[in-house]
């Protein structure tokens, strides 16, 4: 049964407290996720590696003409870039 905090402190339809009380919380919530996943990567400096070796895969076949396999290596450096940037973005890092 989740907690109603205007009837804890005798606010009762008070709106400008609960939408107070609302802000609060949502950013709280933000925060948390921010600090968790800022802690996360630097806790795991190695995370974005499979990404980097990617990269320097799609290059060396670039060079030796392979754009076919160059493209699969690069799709998948795509792949993690924008997981990172939805990661970043969602959670306002």
């Amino acid at each position: 049964m989740p907690l109603n905090v205007d009837k804890l402190y005798g606010i009762g339809e008070d709106s400008a407290m609960s939408e107070f009380l609302d802000e609060i919380s949502d950013q709280a919530i933000i925060e948390f996720k921010q600090d968790r996943l800022r802690s996360y990567y630097l806790d795991n400096s190695m995370v974005m590696r499979p990404a980097v070796d990617a990269l320097q895969e799609g290059k060396r076949l670039l060079e030796h003409e392979h754009p076919s396999a160059a493209l699969i290596f690069l799709a998948h450096l795509l792949s993690y870039y924008l997981k990172l940037q939805f990661c970043s973005r969602w959670l306002k890092v």
